[in-house]
């Protein structure tokens, strides 16, 4: 067994950091009548996608603690995070928002970037699209 490197001690870190920020942030969305119900209500968005996003956050965060799949688990909040970038910019957000959005947004490229997902994902898309 190799000995990890300052670089893989800081990926894990950030992992988890990110595993439990955007993993409870999911998980509160699947509370009917909290915070996130009146925001989606606002947002025009039907109770069922919220229940959607917050699994598929909780699903993502769960997603970048296993090496295999991290990598996949970034992507999938990245474009969860576009969403929540996007929903806001059209309903006023304040920078506060923006910058920690574009934030999490940036770090899950990052992380899947590190994995080669990113490349993986391109790869398959020319394949698919023939181009």
């Amino acid at each position: 067994m190799t000995k990890p490197t300052l670089k893989d001690v800081l990926f894990w870190f950030f992992s988890l950091y990110y595993t439990l920020l955007i993993g409870m942030q999911g998980w509160q969305k699947f509370d009917a009548d909290g915070f996130w119900s009146g925001a989606f209500e606002r947002w025009g968005y039907p109770t069922w996608f919220m229940f959607f996003i917050g699994f598929v956050e909780v699903v993502g965060a769960a997603l970048i603690l296993i090496p295999k799949v991290n990598g996949y688990g970034a992507v999938t909040l990245a474009v969860v995070m576009l969403g929540a970038f996007v929903t806001r910019a059209i309903h006023g957000m304040g920078t506060e928002d923006a910058v920690s959005i574009a934030f999490y947004f940036i770090c899950m490229l990052i992380l899947a970037q590190e994995k080669g997902t990113l490349q993986k994902i391109t790869e398959f898309v020319k394949t698919k699209t023939g181009k």
